[in-house]
């Protein structure tokens, strides 16, 4: 699997020198440079070339023109040719290419070099052209015919023509039983029997369920669901919406797997579940199961009414068993509301006597913005599930009773971790220069709903030379304890550079996962950090939720925010204790930024040291 996905550093150059030779043609590279450098990178790579070229000299502004081919090799590797990037660069080597005169080769690369034509035959190159350009008729899949025929004419390594991926998931799945999976731990167990109960009383069926990210709450909250499901009549669904696809394939693993074991699972008896997200859409009526819908479809298909007004989500009106928001926080956003309201779920009172159950699972059950913690309580009727000594088991595996401490996260999350079902943290400051934010970021910032760091701000900081050198010394130090790492960038730019001056600089392999990056190469690299191939995996913004690799022990965040939330779920990724298969401590080590606005005055950031305190106390 790993040459699939990592190109070795021999096939880069050869890579690179090809693209170079042909780009450049016969002259300077100055066409080239100038495409590069306003088409391009912005369009594409934006600050990257700044921030490689102050990792070589802290005064660089960009890279000599030589280098930039390489660069664009470095970046995207094996994807180089695939997704809006690719069909940029393809068509620009087509055209210099042609200025080049090499005819033959666009001939060749257009497919009809196997044939034999007549002169009169002959397509003209007009036409070779333009079904060169149209891309419907010559799509880029990885792996795929014309993918290799193209990479295969230019004499490009093979690896870049890309690997096809693993097929898509299926829009359902049928589940057996399968031997059993072990017990839930007392706290889940006990929080099992309130969301039991909460399931079948109609009178007051909201809550949010809150465990610390780390804790299992996903796996508490199915286990009761599919036990509710089991008992009910038949032809009926259990919504589950979450925020991101790979957040969806947590859930869909866990109905799956609880499904597969004997004790929740009917003898013989398929459990279907369905995807409702990217391509796929909702099951049919006469269907029934577990519904595992991404909130940007279910917004789509809630968009997207019939001609008599009616929405295709009308029909799951009266065959909800329950609706379960995943990452809960975010239930009070406008998609969320309407959503659940087009499913007769009225957001705007409180107290509901709901035919239809709602829960919200958070690790971080409150807001950033002002008022919409209140809201967001409100929405599930003021209702919390903790462990408790009213329900059975009510004691911890210690034989300490669940009290009215458990009702505090900070406790709670202690208490785990004393437990080792959370992994011990132990915190690690990068310290870096003062950096002031331009007026404009300032007023920028005033003037959004939630004041978190502007984008400008995060892409100046991502490509401060120094600060990303700190940053670089410390991960190579902790990669070179033998370290599972994952890093968290500024922002995309970040991510990306991060992970290729670690292998120029240091020869450290490691992957970067973006929001662009395909699914099957995203799969792969998952794959290689969890069977230790790789040991550091860099993203931005996406690696937040719904990523479990319970080995990580150091994350590095170098993502500055005000939002405790965002903050708390990226050092939640390396905090599953040995109970739960993960490690008994876990670094984390983080660039402890200090911020202030244009006047000089600090910025009050999420900072690490407020979060240290819920373990220390």
């Amino acid at each position: 699997m790993e040459h699939q996905y990592i190109p070795t550093e021999e096939n880069k150059k050869i890579a690179s020198e090809k693209l170079t030779e042909i780009l450049f043609v016969d002259d300077d590279g100055e066409d080239v440079a100038e495409w590069l450098r306003e088409e391009f990178f912005p369009k594409h790579l934006p600050g990257v070339e700044k921030a490689l070229a102050k990792s070589k000299d802290f005064d660089a502004e960009s890279m000599p023109v030589v280098k930039l081919p390489g660069m664009v090799v470095d970046m995207l590797s094996s994807e180089m040719f695939e997704g809006k990037w690719g069909i940029d660069l393809r068509q620009y080597i087509i055209k210099r290419l042609l200025e080049k005169g090499e005819e033959e080769t666009l001939r060749r690369i257009h497919n009809w070099n196997n044939k034999k034509w007549k002169d009169d035959e002959e397509p003209t190159m007009e036409k070779v052209l333009k079904d060169l350009k149209d891309n419907q008729k010559y799509p880029w899949k990885p792996g795929g015919s014309f993918a290799r025929k193209f990479v295969e004419i230019l004499k490009f390594p093979g690896i870049f023509a890309g690997i096809k991926s693993d097929r898509s998931p299926d829009k359902s799945e049928s589940v057996t039983p399968r031997p059993p999976m072990h017990d839930l731990a007392n706290f889940q167990a006990n929080m099992r029997g309130q969301i039991t109960e909460l399931l079948a009383d109609t009178d007051n069926s909201r809550a949010i369920v809150s465990l610390p990210t780390g804790a299992g709450k996903t796996r508490t909250v199915v286990e009761a669901l599919l036990e509710h499901w089991k008992n009910s009549s038949e032809n009926n669904f259990i919504l589950w919406i979450a925020q991101s696809n790979e957040l969806c394939e947590q859930a869909i693993s866990c109905f799956k797997q609880l499904w597969e074991d004997h004790k929740i699972g009917r003898h013989g008896e398929t459990l279907e579940i369905f995807r409702t997200f990217d391509d796929y859409g909702l099951p049919y009526p006469q269907q029934s199961g577990i519904i595992v819908a991404g909130i940007q479809k279910l917004y789509s298909i809630y968009n997207s009414t019939e001609i008599n007004g009616e929405s295709d989500l009308d029909f799951l009106k009266e065959k909800l068993l329950a609706v379960v928001v995943d990452e809960a926080h975010h239930s009070v956003a406008m998609s969320y509301q309407k959503i659940l309201e087009s499913l007769g779920i009225d957001t705007n009172k409180t107290d509901q006597h709901d035919s239809i159950p709602l829960l919200g699972l958070t690790a971080t059950p409150e807001r950033t913005k002002p008022g919409e913690t209140k809201k967001l309580h409100s929405l599930y009727n003021n209702k919390m599930i903790f462990p408790s000594m009213h329900v059975q088991p009510d004691k911890d595996k210690n034989g300490q009773i669940f009290d009215d401490r458990w009702n505090d996260l900070k406790y709670m999350r202690k208490r785990l971790t004393e437990l080792n079902y959370l992994a011990k943290p132990t915190f690690h400051p990068i310290s870096v220069k003062k950096f002031r934010m331009s007026g404009s970021e300032t007023e920028e910032m005033e003037n959004q709903p939630v004041k978190d760091i502007p984008e400008n701000a995060l892409n100046r900081l991502a490509t401060l030379a120094e600060r990303n050198n700190e940053t670089r010394k410390h991960i190579k130090k902790w990669h070179d304890k033998g370290k599972q790492i994952l890093f968290f960038g500024t922002n995309v730019t970040q991510a990306t550079v991060m992970s290729k001056i670690l292998e120029a600089e240091d020869g450290i392999r490691s992957a970067t996962i973006t929001g662009t990056t395909r699914y099957g190469a995203r799969k792969s690299y998952i794959e290689l950090f969890k069977e230790k191939k790789i040991n550091i995996l860099c993203n931005y913004n996406v690696l937040t939720t719904g990523f479990d690799s319970p080995k990580i022990d150091t994350i590095v965040v170098a993502r500055p925010t005000r939002s405790n939330i965002l903050l708390q779920q990226m050092i939640g990724r390396g905090l599953r204790g040995t109970e739960f298969g993960g490690t008994e401590t876990c670094d984390i080590v983080y660039v402890k930024d200090e911020i202030e606005d244009d006047n000089g005055k600090k910025i009050e950031l999420a900072y690490i040291d407020e979060i240290e305190g819920y373990y220390d106390e």
